[in-house]
């Protein structure tokens, strides 16, 4: 038996592993601004704004870095044998008649 690609479950489980990426990356900002906050003793809660700020732009770029780098993997550049020998299968039949 020869592998086939299921190219729907390659993009669901891309898209379900960078959306859990990017929750746990915008939390550690979330967090690391609320402790910086609890040690400076700021009740505005400045440090956690800047966290913020600078974390979306980090998160986005490495989202789409991490992102292109599955895609790369899950999708190889050569065709599985499989649908090669499908794509020549009807010419080999328009041949034979």
């Amino acid at each position: 038996m020869t592998p086939t690609r299921n190219t729907s479950q390659i993009a669901i489980g891309i898209a379900g592993a960078m959306g859990c990426y990017m929750l746990i990356l915008a939390a550690a900002s979330i967090l690391l601004g609320l402790w910086i906050d609890s040690l400076l003793g700021n009740e505005r809660r400045i440090a956690t704004l800047v966290c913020i700020l600078v974390g979306l732009p980090i998160n986005l770029i490495s989202a789409i870095w991490l992102t292109l780098r599955l895609i790369a993997r899950a999708i190889p550049q050569t065709p599985l044998k499989a649908e090669a020998s499908l794509a020549e299968s009807p010419d080999k039949d328009r041949a034979a008649e």
